[in-house]
């Protein structure tokens, strides 16, 4: 009876640690063994079997899964408006770039010219798969930074970019709802 209780105490511990923490790889190795203290708890609640599906899912395939989809984060894809002497190597905006993708170990990948009929930034079949696009705001001075809100990454940015007057980060649910061509 204790020992049940001792796995129900550790896996609340390790959900509360997962949801806190921002590394990417402490976080599945948390996960992965949260995973086993529950696979214990349905040992001791005699459900073996599931023990035996929680052990293979939860603290191998799952985790493996999770490690192969964040080591593809590794660049940050910028385009749109970057031709300006704000994105050359000394620009003000380049360097915010350059600090949040040191920040969160990316590469920053400027792209200058994009065929139109490539630029889709949603959906299934992405030819590039653009992370933030830049329009200037014209009139204003600045920049637009447009990214989708369920990009974590535009989150992150927008946060730290909320100080900062030369840029406005818009996040949208789905970007071909601007415009597609963002030429608004």
């Amino acid at each position: 009876m204790i020992l049940k209780i001792g796995f129900h105490i550790l896996a609340i511990i390790m959900a509360v640690y997962i949801v806190n923490t921002d590394e990417h790889l402490e976080m599945i190795i948390a996960f992965s063994i949260y995973s086993l203290f529950i696979s214990a708890i349905y040992f001791f609640n005699f459900a073996p079997d599931v023990a035996i599906a929680e052990i293979a899912i939860g603290s191998a395939i799952v985790p493996i899964m999770l490690l192969v989809s964040v080591s593809k984060q590794r660049s940050f894809i910028v385009t749109g408006d970057v031709l300006s002497e704000d994105f050359s190597e000394e620009g003000s905006c380049r360097n915010l770039l350059e600090e949040f993708c040191e920040l969160y170990d990316l590469d920053l990948k400027i792209i200058k010219e994009l065929e139109e009929d490539k630029m889709v930034l949603s959906g299934v079949f992405r030819v590039v798969n653009v992370d933030l696009h830049v329009k200037s705001r014209e009139g204003l001075g600045g920049y637009f930074f447009i990214g989708k809100e369920s990009s974590i990454l535009m989150n992150r940015l927008e946060t730290m970019t909320r100080e900062n007057i030369e840029v406005m980060v818009i996040l949208a649910p789905d970007l071909n709802a601007l415009g597609g061509d963002m030429s608004w």
